[in-house]
């Protein structure tokens, strides 16, 4: 992707949740954001799928109308596809497991506060599905809405926790 990357904001949790939201990270200065995710990890000894939900001009998250493909690449198994063209959230953001280190992910975003288009991104993640077992995921999503997004949030799939976090924000001039 060409071009510079401004900073535009960041959110950070060191105590356990259930969400992290970044608000008002979305502006019409920008038709392209990469937001960085972070230091994901979990005290629970399950893996956990983190995945996203946009926000709206109120800070109300979307739970409807989106669509995703994501290629699961796991160094235990072989490469698996998981597809939904009606979801509440992107899911299979990133995983993690009960290991220090946690997940990471890089999100591209595209014309989110364009109210002629739909909202769509892509990522890559970095995570584990148990102890020392990578699963790295590439995905590509969309917000089927044309409604204005102006910020982010990431949850832990099915009302999973997550102890640390980290969503970092910024605008690609």
């Amino acid at each position: 992707m060409a071009g510079s990357l401004e900073f535009i904001k960041s959110a950070e949790i060191t105590t356990t949740s259930t969400t992290l939201d970044v608000t008002d990270c979305f502006t019409s200065n920008y038709d392209v954001y990469q937001i960085t995710f972070s230091g994901i990890s979990t005290s629970t000894a399950v893996t956990e799928n983190y995945a996203i939900r946009f926000l709206d001009t109120s800070d109300t998250q979307i739970t409807a109308n989106y669509a995703y493909a994501v290629l699961q690449m796991r160094a235990s198994a072989v490469f698996e596809e998981k597809r939904s063209t009606s979801q509440s959230g992107l899911i299979y953001l990133v995983r993690a497991y009960s290991d220090p280190k946690g997940g990471s992910a890089n999100l591209f975003v595209y014309n989110p506060t364009d109210t002629g288009s739909y909202t769509f991104s892509n990522w890559q993640s970095a995570g584990q599905v148990n102890t020392n077992l990578n699963a790295n995921e590439k995905g590509i999503g969309v917000l089927k809405d044309t409604q204005e997004v102006t910020g982010i949030r990431l949850y832990g799939f099915g009302g999973l926790s997550m102890d640390s976090a980290k969503i970092s924000v910024y605008g690609v001039k």
